[in-house]
């Protein structure tokens, strides 16, 4: 008996168990993680991606900026245009700037021509930047650090505590919380908000 019940259920058995295997194998497709959808990028993000250097491109970037490229032409000249732009400010090129603008304006990219426009206005300032050695960054450093002290102090104090923390401690040894009037004679003591001094 026990034989007949093993027979009548092996087949059976066999068949459920193909029968689940083949519902396994379409969920398991159906399952199946959907393609992710395409993000654009932020227009800031992706000029970014045109002026970035060749070789500190990831994969991602580089898929994503070959996918910009064949959805339209004019990326992939907004590429080249800004790859060479980039080599010769970090090359200082300055032979290759003239070059460069001609082939701007035959680009026909409108916001690409209004920067070279502007290059143009100030061609020789432009010209020198790429060929001499000097910059203006460190009088940029200390204006900006100037206007952030000055932000943080607005409403609060007069020139010479503004003198004060621009100039720090000077070289002479006097402590920056010295008296005006000694580190300074030329400045009178400071009125304080009630009035005395």
């Amino acid at each position: 008996m026990d034989w007949i019940k093993k027979t009548l259920r092996g087949p059976r058995h066999r068949a459920h168990s193909s029968s689940e295997s083949k519902v396994a194998t379409q969920a398991a497709q159906t399952v199946e993680d959907p393609p992710t959808p395409v993000i654009p990028w932020s227009s800031r993000r992706a000029s970014w991606l045109l002026v970035k250097p060749e070789v500190d491109i990831s994969q991602e970037e580089k898929t994503v900026l070959d996918r910009m490229q064949q959805t339209d032409e004019q990326v992939k000249t907004a590429h080249d245009l800004a790859q060479r732009f980039s080599k010769m400010v970090r090359q200082r090129q300055p032979e290759a700037l003239l070059p460069w603008l001609k082939d701007v304006k035959e680009s026909g990219l409108v916001a690409l021509n209004r920067f070279a426009n502007g290059i143009k206005r100030d061609l020789c300032a432009v010209t020198n930047a790429l060929s001499l050695p000097w910059s203006q960054g460190q009088t940029e450093g200390q204006v900006n650090r100037l206007k952030l002290i000055k932000r943080t102090m607005y409403g609060r104090a007069n020139f010479d505590l503004l003198r004060k923390r621009v100039l720090g401690c000077p070289a002479d040894g006097l402590s920056v919380l010295a008296h005006p009037d000694t580190r300074y004679p030329d400045t009178q003591t400071p009125v304080s908000p009630t009035g005395s001094t």
